[in-house]
């Protein structure tokens, strides 16, 4: 299984098609690492288009400004915050 951090070249600029793409890749990895499909939303693994198209758009830098994402809430942001940030930085996991 391929790691979302491997998902792209290790000189990723931060595009939004980029970043988008990197995104669908860790919630891919991720629904697969808690043993889920990954259009189903246990664990809060499922991001919509809406909030995938705003954290693309919004570019949140720290947690507070993730919380003000649609779709990212209190469980959301301490299960996966950190590399939701890590991946909208640019930066290789």
């Amino acid at each position: 299984a391929e790691d979302f951090r491997q998902a792209l070249p290790t000189d990723f600029v931060a595009d939004p098609h980029q970043i988008r793409m990197k995104l669908r890749a860790w919630q891919r990895d991720k629904a697969r690492e808690e043993g889920v499909p990954p259009h189903w939303t246990y664990r809060e693994v499922h991001l919509q288009d809406r909030t995938v198209e705003e954290l693309v758009a919004r570019r949140p830098r720290t947690r507070r400004e993730l919380l003000r994402v649609w779709g990212i809430g209190p469980v959301r942001a301490d299960l996966y915050g950190d590399e939701l940030l890590t991946i909208l930085r640019g930066e290789p996991g």
